[in-house]
């Protein structure tokens, strides 16, 4: 679960796609990714999106996602509709339970369970929560999109975020740390705004 791995992972995509560079976003984990994307291979990046996260490292902070994810699980719930019912005992936010029912497949027994690996997430946690390897520079056309109401981007993490990335923009969404989902057509506007204008430059 290290971020080198997984940068690897998408460089190797990226190889057998034959694509030479993209865009590319990444919410929290994810934009964790995908600045060490550009940190280990920046010629494979046209521009970078990071939504609500800093390369710097982070306390343990997922507890009420991993306890949904976990009563699923247990529950083998015959539909989606029953699966937020249990999810909704952990999460609050419809449109965060929506976000994560996106990870769920019928399985075999047909009942409803997910496809990503829980037990794999929770040994890699402690990796997880560290910052991206690597100081930069990267001169990369950067965004990066907070949300007003998440503490995942503070000042120290938005000052290593410019010495990483000096060619960053940023903006904040009204939102919590799930601001693509909370604000999800505020969040896409943001983005096709960014890209387009760098496209014409």
């Amino acid at each position: 679960m290290s971020y080198s791995e997984q940068a690897a992972d998408v460089i190797a995509l990226l190889d057998r796609l034959e694509i030479e560079q993209c865009d590319l976003l990444g919410h929290s984990m994810g934009g964790k990714v995908a600045m060490q994307v550009a940190l280990d291979a920046p010629e494979r990046l046209r521009r970078l999106v990071v939504a609500d996260i800093a390369p710097v490292a982070y306390g343990h902070g997922h507890d009420e996602i991993f306890a949904a994810f976990e009563a699923v699980r247990d529950a083998h719930p015959a539909s989606r509709k029953e699966a937020d019912g249990v999810m909704a005992q952990h999460v609050d936010t419809p449109a965060i339970r929506q976000f994560l029912a996106t990870n769920l497949v019928r399985l075999e027994d047909d009942s409803m369970g997910w496809r990503v690996g829980l037990d794999q997430i929770a040994a890699g946690y402690m990796q997880i929560v560290e910052a991206p390897q690597g100081a930069g520079p990267v001169e990369l056309p950067t965004l990066l999109l907070w949300g007003a109401r998440s503490n995942y981007v503070q000042q120290n993490g938005m000052a290593v975020m410019r010495e990483r990335f000096p060619a960053l923009e940023d903006a904040s969404l009204d939102a919590g740390h799930w601001l693509h989902a909370e604000r999800a057509a505020e969040f896409q506007q943001a983005v096709l705004v960014f890209l387009d204008r760098d496209s014409r430059t």
